[in-house]
C-alpha cells in the first residue's frame, strides 16, 4: 500500500524536496549580485539560480548554501 503511494507520488515528492533544498540554499547564500555587490542575501529577481552552486558568492564570500543547492538539484 505504501509502496504504491510512493510510486504514484514520486515526482511530487522529488519536486517538493528539491524546492525545499533550493530555498535552504537561497537562505544560506551570503549575498551580492551582478547589479549590487553590496546586497545581502539571495534576491530571486537579482541573482541567478546558478549563483547557489558556486563555491564563492559574487562578493567573494564562501557560499555555505552550495551543498544545499547541489542536493536540491539532485532531486530535480
Amino acid at each position: 500500500m505504501i509502496k504504491e503511494a510512493i510510486k504514484k507520488y514520486v515526482v511530487l515528492i522529488c519536486l517538493t524536496t528539491s524546492v525545499i533544498f533550493i530555498i535552504i540554499a537561497a537562505i544560506s547564500y551570503p549575498g551580492s549580485s551582478l547589479l549590487d555587490k553590496n546586497s545581502i542575501g539571495f534576491g530571486w529577481s537579482k541573482n541567478f539560480i546558478s549563483n547557489l552552486f558556486e563555491a564563492k558568492a559574487v562578493n567573494g564570500s564562501e557560499n555555505p548554501g552550495r551543498i544545499w543547492g547541489s542536493i536540491g538539484m539532485a532531486f530535480n
